[in-house]
């Protein structure tokens, strides 16, 4: 049997400097990287994604427009365009690394992707922005449908999350495992595990030791991986209140950790019951859920109070898993202010995470898995429509935000996307790095193409709406990194170089039939 061999490259370049300033090689730690493959690269494995058309403005837009023409409160507002279900079960795809006397399975995991619709025209806001279009994950929990319960959320009898509208592995969808999971070659003949089929081999390569190549083997099996969210890297928790119903007035209004205050029109705006603490039960036009989880693994502990409150960031001390460190952060900011006190253009005045949008959003989805655990916020006050995916791996968590932003002569706006990240490494020196190269796209040529670890901003083409698009940013936190542009086989506009700090990030896949 052929089987496709992907080879995974890592790409550095030289940080700008003066030319009397010499910099030693930055040595890159890969074994903090995941490794994502989108189904597209695997070949026959997987088959055409589903699209949907969003309904056109003024569908999720507020008044003046009737009721009629706004529609209500709906991330799938559109319809689907799905092509036959080619792929392969997702639920027979498992990993194996050879040890250099057999192979050892390794976590996993398949994350479903298909195109949302975003529409809310609950909100004030939402005559600028109507309906938005951004591809994003098949979700275990879809957050944003819980709008019943008494006193907690709960899904409206029959309601649930909406599946991949395409059965099996499909193009947009994507294969995660760890870096660090990967083994040496495998010798010619070597037996695969009783009852794997249809091999395909993943080589990687990093090009500051070319010499040193790993490699994963992918293999179809019933009943596929035997990792699972209970047995891989990552332990996502919600707080034992995160379903509780509340408003802004469960707060006092000297209370310092109150929320909601600013812009009540702004946000879900859901009607329901809210239930405080003296038993008293009652009624709410702008209910919200506390949404609090705390994620750790052996290198980090994380913990948000909601959906864009922040608390803790715990690290683990050098060379004792799960044994962490102090709270390294007082709380994530988000702050939005006008751009200068003479400027002719206001940029919003002052908007900030916890009166403005902590309220005025919702949950998108939740899911879990082996190698990471995902979960998106919908809304940011005036951003109706902004996103915020977090994703968090076994060392690093990233932050993915997808904006769409509308001018005043036109409601169909456009769309920007940017990426952070944060690291949970104890080994790594402190540094960051920004960058305003676009994303890596992948060639469509047949036999030679490039795919490979794909960061969130290396795909804005995927999470786009039907408007122009800005380039991604991304930013490392807590080690020092550096991407690439693009090289053979991949389609850029940016120029080579850039200014950065420390080593080179993204990934490249070559594929040989």
């Amino acid at each position: 049997m052929r089987h496709l061999i992907f080879i995974v490259s890592a790409f550095i370049i030289t940080a700008i400097a003066p030319a009397a300033t010499v910099h030693a090689q930055a040595t890159a730690a890969r074994e903090v990287e995941p490794v994502i493959v989108k189904g597209a690269k695997l070949g026959s494995w997987s088959g055409p994604a589903a699209d949907i058309v969003c309904k056109p403005y003024p569908s999720g837009a507020t008044s003046p427009f009737p009721t009629s023409l706004t529609g209500g409160r709906d991330a799938h507002n559109g319809t689907f365009i799905t092509p036959p279900a080619t792929g392969i079960p997702v639920n027979e795809i498992a990993a194996y690394r050879w040890d250099g006397t057999q192979f050892v399975e390794i976590p996993v995991q398949v994350d479903e992707m298909y195109p949302y619709c975003l529409s809310n025209p609950n909100s004030s806001f939402a005559i600028y922005s109507g309906t938005d279009k951004e591809l994003t994950y098949a979700y275990d929990v879809e957050a944003w449908k819980k709008v019943d319960g008494l006193c907690t959320s709960s899904y409206v009898p029959g309601d649930f999350p909406i599946p991949d509208p395409v059965a099996g592995l499909d193009d947009d969808d994507e294969v995660v495992f760890m870096a660090s999971d990967a083994g040496s070659q495998a010798p010619l003949g070597a037996p695969y595990p009783v009852g794997t089929i249809d091999k395909q081999a993943i080589a990687i390569v990093d090009p500051l030791n070319p010499a040193n190549v790993k490699f994963v083997y992918l293999v179809r099996k019933s009943g596929g991986s035997s990792f699972n969210a209970t047995n891989g890297y990552v332990s996502y928790v919600r707080d034992a209140d995160a379903d509780q119903w509340i408003d802004r007035f469960s707060f006092q209004p000297t209370d310092p950790e109150k929320l909601g205050t600013s812009n009540t029109g702004y946000g879900p705006n859901l009607h329901g019951t809210v239930c405080d603490p003296d038993g008293t039960v009652r009624q709410s036009t702008d209910r919200f859920v506390r949404d609090g989880v705390t994620v750790s693994t052996a290198a980090y502990e994380w913990h948000a109070s909601g959906r864009w409150m922040v608390r803790e960031m715990h690290v683990a001390k050098p060379g004792q898993p799960s044994v962490y460190g102090p709270d390294l952060i007082d709380r994530w900011k988000g702050r939005a202010f006008q751009q200068s006190p003479d400027s002719n253009i206001s940029l919003v005045g002052f908007e900030d995470e916890q009166v403005n949008w902590e309220a005025n959003s919702a949950l998108l989805g939740e899911r879990m898995g082996a190698v990471r655990a995902i979960r998106e916020i919908w809304g940011a006050d005036s951003g109706t429509n902004v996103t915020k995916t977090e994703s968090f791996y076994r060392d690093e968590v990233t932050y993915h935000y997808h904006a769409n932003t509308t001018t005043s002569s036109s409601p169909t706006g456009s769309t920007s996307t940017a990426s952070t990240t944060t690291r949970g490494t104890s080994t790594a020196p402190t540094g960051s790095r920004s960058s305003s190269t676009p994303p890596i796209r992948p060639s469509t040529c047949r036999r030679r193409c490039s795919t490979g670890r794909r960061s969130r901003a290396a795909t804005t083409s995927d999470r786009s709406s039907t408007s122009s698009r800005s380039r991604a940013r991304r930013r490392s936190c807590t080690r020092p990194s550096c991407p690439t542009t693009a090289t053979t086989a991949v389609s850029t506009t940016a120029p080579a170089t850039r200014r950065c700090r420390g080593r080179g990030r993204a990934r490249r896949a070559v594929i040989s039939a």
